[in-house]
């Protein structure tokens, strides 16, 4: 069935290889692009990298409990980690700038003492929740 199939390869990777038109579409200009392009990838994957080890976030620990310091101090093993205290959310935005920052988590008061009863009791209705705030750019869409 496919008894002459290697004789006509070979014939036909002698014509590609005799026209420079096709030797240089087909094997030169790609030894020259992949090597640009996966110089370009890596660059931009390592400037993505620096950004992410530079990120920091802004807690605002209104609770001041046992569990609160547990979860601000498990946050700073990853990232950069500034705290207010004790202050309203809105006064918390306002100081995002200062810190150079975009994110904002809000530990609520009774957050500590939901996560001891929780724990300690084993009550699973009980929650205990952290709020996140984030900064986005206003993108305005064209509505048709």
């Amino acid at each position: 069935m496919l008894k002459g199939f290697g004789n006509i390869l070979v014939k036909e990777i002698k014509e590609l290889i005799r026209d420079p038109k096709i030797l240089l579409g087909m094997i030169i200009v790609p030894l020259i692009m992949f090597p640009i392009l996966g110089g370009i990838m890596n660059f931009s994957m390592e400037s993505a990298k620096e950004k992410a080890e530079k990120a920091s976030v802004l807690v605002l620990n209104n609770d001041g409990g046992n569990y609160s310091e547990l979860f601000i101090n498990y946050l700073s093993s990853y990232i950069k980690v500034s705290v207010v205290n004790n202050t309203s959310v809105e006064n918390a935005v306002g100081m995002l700038p200062d810190y150079n920052t975009t994110e904002l988590i809000e530990i609520p008061v009774g957050f500590s003492e939901n996560m001891t009863e929780r724990v300690e009791k084993n009550r699973l209705n009980i929650t205990a929740t952290v709020n996140f705030y984030s900064v986005f750019p206003v993108v305005e869409c064209l509505k048709v």
